[in-house]
């Protein structure tokens, strides 16, 4: 997490700096709890090739928006 926060503190606003970090707090803690709930939701469903086909479309969709995202932060820097 501290390449995380260390993005978070380059690319934020500096009067919002507090409130960036305060969701990105907020969105870690449900992560920790609804996390390993829809993890149990897709191995009931899906078993555990459910598991892995759900873990390759969420970095597929990762992949795709870190990519469209550091274009555009390119893009802004020229």
């Amino acid at each position: 997490m501290p390449t995380v926060q260390a993005m978070l503190a380059k690319y934020s606003p500096k009067k919002r700096i507090s409130q960036v970090f305060s969701w990105n707090q907020s969105f870690q803690a449900a992560g920790n709890v609804s996390g390993p709930m829809i993890g149990s939701a897709v191995v009931l469903i899906g078993g555990y090739r459910g598991v892995f086909i759900a873990t390759t479309i969420l970095a597929a969709i990762n992949l795709f928006l870190v990519r469209k995202n550091l274009r555009s932060i390119k893009n802004d820097g020229d």
